[in-house]
Protein backbone atom coordinates (compact mmCIF):
# COMPACT_ATOMS: atom_id res chain seq x y z
CA UNK A 1 0.00 0.00 0.00
CA UNK A 2 1.42 3.46 -0.91
CA UNK A 3 2.04 5.75 1.85
CA UNK A 4 -0.58 8.63 2.06
CA UNK A 5 1.81 11.69 1.25
CA UNK A 6 3.05 9.51 -1.92
CA UNK A 7 -0.64 9.01 -2.93
CA UNK A 8 -1.29 13.16 -2.76
CA UNK A 9 1.11 13.47 -6.45
CA UNK A 10 -2.69 12.27 -7.94
CA UNK A 11 -5.03 13.29 -5.61
CA UNK A 12 -7.22 15.82 -7.12
CA UNK A 13 -9.36 18.77 -5.84
CA UNK A 14 -12.40 16.87 -6.37
CA UNK A 15 -11.07 13.95 -4.80
CA UNK A 16 -9.65 15.80 -1.70
CA UNK A 17 -13.47 17.76 -1.48
CA UNK A 18 -15.33 14.32 -1.65
CA UNK A 19 -12.74 12.51 1.18
CA UNK A 20 -12.95 15.68 3.46
CA UNK A 21 -16.68 15.42 2.76
CA UNK A 22 -17.47 11.62 3.63
CA UNK A 23 -14.49 12.16 6.53
CA UNK A 24 -16.67 15.07 8.01
CA UNK A 25 -19.92 13.09 7.83
CA UNK A 26 -18.37 9.89 9.80
CA UNK A 27 -17.58 12.38 12.50
CA UNK A 28 -21.22 13.93 12.56
CA UNK A 29 -19.56 17.41 11.63
CA UNK A 30 -22.06 19.66 9.94
CA UNK A 31 -21.66 19.87 5.86
CA UNK A 32 -18.92 21.70 4.35
CA UNK A 33 -19.29 24.25 2.27
CA UNK A 34 -16.72 25.52 -0.88
CA UNK A 35 -15.36 29.00 0.22
CA UNK A 36 -13.15 29.04 -3.42
CA UNK A 37 -12.08 26.85 -5.96
CA UNK A 38 -10.00 27.20 -8.60
CA UNK A 39 -7.99 25.12 -11.40
CA UNK A 40 -5.66 22.88 -9.19
CA UNK A 41 -6.84 24.42 -5.55
CA UNK A 42 -9.98 24.89 -3.00
CA UNK A 43 -10.74 25.87 0.19
CA UNK A 44 -13.57 25.02 2.17
CA UNK A 45 -15.16 25.16 4.91
CA UNK A 46 -17.11 23.84 7.89
CA UNK A 47 -19.32 25.90 10.21
CA UNK A 48 -19.62 24.77 13.29
CA UNK A 49 -21.29 27.78 15.73
CA UNK A 50 -21.49 31.61 14.21
CA UNK A 51 -18.34 31.68 15.59
CA UNK A 52 -16.53 28.39 15.44
CA UNK A 53 -15.58 27.03 12.17
CA UNK A 54 -13.06 23.96 10.13
CA UNK A 55 -11.12 25.82 7.11
CA UNK A 56 -9.28 23.61 4.86
CA UNK A 57 -7.03 24.54 1.63
CA UNK A 58 -5.55 21.98 -0.91
CA UNK A 59 -3.62 23.12 -3.61
CA UNK A 60 -3.04 19.62 -5.66
CA UNK A 61 0.29 21.23 -7.43
CA UNK A 62 2.07 21.73 -4.67
CA UNK A 63 0.12 19.14 -2.86
CA UNK A 64 -0.10 21.26 -0.06
CA UNK A 65 -2.40 20.61 2.48
CA UNK A 66 -3.52 23.34 5.15
CA UNK A 67 -6.42 23.60 7.87
CA UNK A 68 -6.89 25.50 10.83
CA UNK A 69 -9.83 25.49 13.83
CA UNK A 70 -10.89 28.95 13.96
CA UNK A 71 -12.83 30.67 16.74
CA UNK A 72 -13.73 34.09 17.43
CA UNK A 73 -11.44 34.68 14.18
CA UNK A 74 -8.39 32.97 15.38
CA UNK A 75 -6.58 30.11 15.06
CA UNK A 76 -6.70 27.77 18.02
CA UNK A 77 -5.80 24.68 16.31
CA UNK A 78 -4.52 23.92 12.78
CA UNK A 79 -2.44 21.18 10.83
CA UNK A 80 -0.57 21.90 7.65
CA UNK A 81 1.19 19.53 5.62
CA UNK A 82 3.78 20.08 2.98
CA UNK A 83 4.78 16.57 1.06
CA UNK A 84 6.83 18.19 -1.45
CA UNK A 85 9.13 19.47 1.47
CA UNK A 86 8.34 16.57 3.82
CA UNK A 87 7.53 18.84 6.19
CA UNK A 88 4.29 18.43 8.13
CA UNK A 89 3.28 20.00 11.75
CA UNK A 90 0.67 21.17 14.28
CA UNK A 91 -0.48 24.03 15.86
CA UNK A 92 -1.09 22.77 19.11
CA UNK A 93 -4.01 24.13 21.08
CA UNK A 94 -2.89 26.79 23.53
CA UNK A 95 0.10 27.67 21.53
CA UNK A 96 -0.82 28.27 18.27
CA UNK A 97 2.39 29.95 17.26
CA UNK A 98 3.96 27.13 17.69
CA UNK A 99 4.77 24.47 14.87
CA UNK A 100 5.46 20.43 16.66
CA UNK A 101 6.54 18.71 13.23
CA UNK A 102 4.73 15.42 12.80
CA UNK A 103 4.15 12.70 11.07
CA UNK A 104 1.78 13.20 7.70
CA UNK A 105 -1.50 12.22 7.99
CA UNK A 106 -4.22 11.14 5.84
CA UNK A 107 -7.84 13.17 5.30
CA UNK A 108 -9.37 10.49 7.53
CA UNK A 109 -6.66 11.41 10.61
CA UNK A 110 -6.43 15.27 9.70
CA UNK A 111 -10.83 15.27 10.36
CA UNK A 112 -10.40 13.19 13.66
CA UNK A 113 -7.46 15.44 15.12
CA UNK A 114 -10.50 18.42 14.45
CA UNK A 115 -12.93 16.12 15.99
CA UNK A 116 -10.91 15.58 19.32
CA UNK A 117 -10.10 19.24 19.46
CA UNK A 118 -13.75 20.09 19.05
CA UNK A 119 -14.86 17.90 21.93
CA UNK A 120 -11.64 19.48 24.43
CA UNK A 121 -12.62 22.71 23.49
CA UNK A 122 -16.41 21.93 24.02
CA UNK A 123 -17.13 23.42 21.38
CA UNK A 124 -21.17 23.16 20.38
CA UNK A 125 -22.00 22.02 16.92
CA UNK A 126 -24.45 23.20 14.65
Amino acid sequence: MKKFWQKLEKLKVEDFRLEVEKECRKQGLPKLEVVEERFGSIKLRVSLTHNARIELYFNEDTETITSALVVNEKRVFGINGYPRAGQWHLHPKGNVQRHVRIKPMTIKRIIKEYSKAISKLKIKRM
